[in-house]
């Protein structure tokens, strides 16, 4: 966190629990791409009269979908975003190499026969690991 503040960054608070509006600074959001926390975007930009913050960058963690891009270019948060940016970060970094993918039931999925979402979580996986490669 002292990384942060040495980068005068003021405040970090996650997405999903009640902010202070604070109309008079830009804000970076660090995202994953999923419809959750793109409506969770939007709602700070709803009321055009009252925004939470004068501005966002948005940086996900992976690939936007179409869906997902097209919630965002016709919502009323697209007048207020100056950057838009996908990072292939779908891991968590414990160490220089140590790597995590937090998924905790994968192994439910993949071995289990009364799992109905194998394909899914392979998929998932798959997609974190090419994330991964492509940061090394």
């Amino acid at each position: 966190m002292y990384d942060v503040m040495e980068e005068n960054i003021t405040v970090v608070e996650k997405i999903d629990i009640a902010r202070q509006p604070l109309p008079d600074l830009e804000a970076i959001y660090f995202l994953s791409p999923k419809i959750e926390s793109i409506d969770l975007l939007i709602n700070d930009f709803r009321k055009k009269d009252k925004p939470m913050y004068a501005a966002a960058h948005l940086f996900f963690t992976s690939k936007l979908g179409d869906a997902e891009f097209e919630k965002i270019r016709t919502s009323p948060a697209i007048a207020k975003i100056k950057t838009l940016k996908e990072l292939n970060m779908e891991f968590i970094s414990y160490e220089s190499q140590v790597y995590h993918f937090d998924m905790g039931k994968s192994l439910f999925s993949f071995f289990s026969p009364d799992s109905t979402d194998g394909a899914k979580t392979q998929a998932l996986v798959a997609n974190k690991l090419v994330t991964l490669m492509a940061a090394l």
